[in-house]
């Protein structure tokens, strides 16, 4: 009984450490370029919108050589936060 359990143990084990070895590279932070900043949000709206091209236009003329690539999410958390891991939707 005690080496049924032993036994389970270690395949549990060497389940876990086989799927972080598939899968492990996709919990890595993505490496963006050093002179590329990524920006997500929901503003949606053309007055929102208008803003934001603006204020990304005013930081690019003050910083030459910087790129911000935005993404608009659809409102949801996990859109964001998966925009936001670099899993672009």
């Amino acid at each position: 009984m005690r080496d049924a359990r032993k036994l389970k143990t270690w395949f549990g084990v060497a389940f876990v450490a086989m799927a972080f070895v598939l899968t492990g590279h996709r919990l890595a932070l993505t490496q963006p370029g050093p002179n590329r900043l990524k920006f997500a949000h929901t503003f949606t709206t053309e007055s929102e919108r208008a803003i934001l091209d603006a204020a990304v236009a005013e930081f690019e003329r003050g910083h030459p050589g910087v790129k911000i690539v935005t993404s608009t999410g659809t409102g949801s958390r996990s859109s964001i936060a998966s925009s936001v891991a670099g899993q672009w939707i």
